[in-house]
């Protein structure tokens, strides 16, 4: 559904933020092909935050990502390339 919200904003040339947790370069690059088929300019930014804060955050969640799916997705985690789109921002704190 969020695809298709997605290629609705696309073909109005509308300025949108797709908002996900793509934490493989594999997802991020579906998605950034997917914007430049349509001509779209794409800029991918990366906000990562200390694992104290990350922990803390998850648990203000109304529904926290259990802790065992919270470490698999850290594991897992593939920081954007600044190949993977024409402008890519890193921000850590």
């Amino acid at each position: 559904m969020a695809k298709e919200q997605a290629r609705v904003h696309l073909r109005k040339k509308e300025t949108f933020i797709w908002n996900a947790t793509n934490i493989s370069k594999n997802i991020r690059k579906t998605l950034i092909e997917m914007f430049q088929d349509y001509g779209a300019k794409t800029k991918l930014i990366y906000l990562e935050v200390p694992y104290q804060k990350l922990l803390k955050q998850n648990s203000d969640r109304e529904y926290p990502i259990p802790q065992k799916v919270l470490e698999k997705m850290i594991s897992g985690l593939q920081v954007p390339a600044d190949w993977e789109a024409p402008v890519v921002e890193l921000f850590t704190r």
